[in-house]
C-alpha cells in the first residue's frame, strides 16, 4: 500500500481542527450553564453512547465528528435562546 504523507498530514490537520472546535463548543456549553458539565471524560461517555463505541472522540470518522459538532452546536443554540 502506498503512503501519501502530504494527504495524511492534511487529514490529521483537519481532524485536529474538528477536535479543537468540539472542545471549544464544550467550553461554551459550560459557560452557557448547560445541564451537562462538559469535560473530556463526559464527552467520551457521551460519544460512546451516541455511537455505541468505546473509543470516544478518537474512534470517530469525519462524518461522526460532524454529527457530534452539529449536536453540540444545537445544544448551545437552545441555551442561548433562553
Amino acid at each position: 500500500m502506498k503512503h501519501f504523507p502530504e494527504i495524511e498530514a492534511e487529514i490529521n490537520r483537519l481532524r485536529r481542527e474538528k477536535e479543537i472546535y468540539i472542545a471549544v463548543l464544550c467550553k461554551e456549553l459550560n459557560e452557557a450553564r448547560d445541564s451537562i458539565k462538559w469535560k473530556p471524560s463526559v464527552l467520551k461517555d457521551y460519544i460512546n453512547e451516541m455511537f455505541e463505541t468505546t473509543g470516544g472522540l478518537a474512534s470517530l470518522n469525519f462524518e461522526h465528528l460532524e454529527v457530534v459538532t452539529a449536536d453540540l452546536k444545537k445544544r448551545l443554540e437552545i441555551l442561548r435562546e433562553k
